[in-house]
């Protein structure tokens, strides 16, 4: 079957069938917990802010996603429970590393503190129903992933997975496969896409996912492949573009399984295109002006944060070993980007590789403002915005 595909891109891929045995094997671990509030407490076991469900007498340790869903049923803001459970960093200091300098933990005061702020909402019977059922997914290491209404629809991550493998060809190739038992984050590589440049094989292909906690909605999107450092550039949601679902309410399964593979369908004819969108990015030249200038326009426009556009900028010499001085461009910073989105988790790679696909939209109009921009920052500005150290070696 795949016999077309050089061996170089089968070496950094799996199948469909061996992404869903993978999926099979991590959904083990799942345990759903269906009952009323009343079944669970707030409390401090060794100093960290525990639910102990009275059914199955564990304690389970809820993860921010579990926390957001807490704070959104008792009706109070996330931001400051959130707080409670990250260590306390400087405003304006940093390491040498250039992340910021940590002043200390939290500890069993502000698991205490958690306490109280859940018992005064989520757990107040004038405030929030405690009689009323919900879902509490649980996983077998003793976290709390999600506090779910009745309201909540559930897409079942292996179904969402079965309608795609209906409608792709059966040699596509997976070359990204992420995320966990409640997540699904992967790139899907179409061979007939593939192409090789002087630097790579590249191709094109979808990017999938979706959450059955919530944490993302099912959710395709074209993507581009680069088998050199096996990054991909994501092309973020747009009209005729993808298929973005809220899990909220009675689903029409039949309904949905027909919008995921017509969207499918559309975007698997617009796959090889984004091939060349990318390429065309290699005219796109920095000219004059210092690279370090342009990430730090960049930063700026898109609101990239200072560890991440460090982080960006350290992929760079990668780019310019295996391009030399054509990677002085949109090109070679885009590829830093991606480079850069794999040391990330789940949904910051996302995200990271969504806003690569933004900058391979841009017109050449665009970016010659980018650069002519980037040419007339001042020292001050780059330093704020990239570190001094990076300014200096640049």
């Amino acid at each position: 079957m795949f016999s077309h595909v050089p061996q170089r891109i089968l070496d950094k891929c799996i199948t469909f069938d061996e992404a869903r045995n993978r999926l099979a094997q991590r959904q083990s671990v799942i345990h759903d917990i269906r009952g009323p509030l009343n079944d669970w407490t707030a409390r401090v076991i060794n100093s960290q802010f525990v639910m102990h469900n009275r059914s199955t007498g564990r304690d389970y340790i809820p993860t921010e996603h579990a926390i957001g869903n807490m704070c959104y049923i008792g009706g109070i803001p996330e931001f400051f429970p959130r707080m409670l459970r990250e260590p306390k960093f400087h405003p304006t200091k940093m390491e040498q590393n250039g992340s910021p300098k940590k002043l200390y933990d939290r500890d069993s005061g502000d698991a205490d503190l958690l306490v109280n702020i859940f018992n005064n909402s989520l757990f107040r019977a004038d405030r929030t129903d405690q009689q009323k059922e919900r879902l509490f997914r649980t996983w077998d290491n003793g976290t709390l992933r999600a506090c779910l209404s009745d309201q909540y629809a559930i897409v079942n991550n292996q179904w969402v997975m079965e309608q795609w493998q209906q409608i792709l060809p059966q040699d596509a190739l997976i070359t990204h496969w992420r995320g966990d038992a409640d997540n699904i984050y992967g790139n899907v590589l179409l061979p007939d896409t593939i192409r090789q440049d002087k630097d790579s094989d590249y191709g094109g292909g979808l990017n999938i996912g979706n959450s059955e906690i919530g944490v993302r909605r099912v959710k395709s999107c074209l993507f581009v492949f680069r088998s050199i450092c096996s990054n991909g550039i994501i092309f973020g949601l747009k009209t005729r573009d993808g298929i973005s679902k809220v899990h909220r309410g009675e689903l029409d399964l039949k309904k949905f399984a027909l919008d995921i593979q017509a969207m499918a369908q559309a975007q698997l004819k617009l796959a090889g295109n984004k091939v060349d969108e990318l390429m065309k990015l290699r005219q796109f030249s920095v000219g004059t002006t210092p690279i370090i200038n342009v990430f730090a326009e960049l930063a700026k426009s898109y609101s990239i944060s200072k560890a991440a556009i460090r982080g960006i900028i350290k992929e760079f010499p990668k780019e310019v070993g295996l391009l030399d001085k054509e990677a002085y461009s949109a090109f070679g910073i885009v590829n830093s980007m991606t480079r850069y989105s794999q040391t990330l988790d789940d949904e910051s790679w996302v995200e990271t590789d969504n806003l690569a696909g933004t900058l391979t939209d841009m017109s050449p109009a665009k970016w010659g403002n980018v650069v002519a921009s980037a040419a007339l920052m001042d020292k001050k500005d780059l330093e704020k915005l990239v570190g001094s150290d990076l300014v200096v070696a640049a």
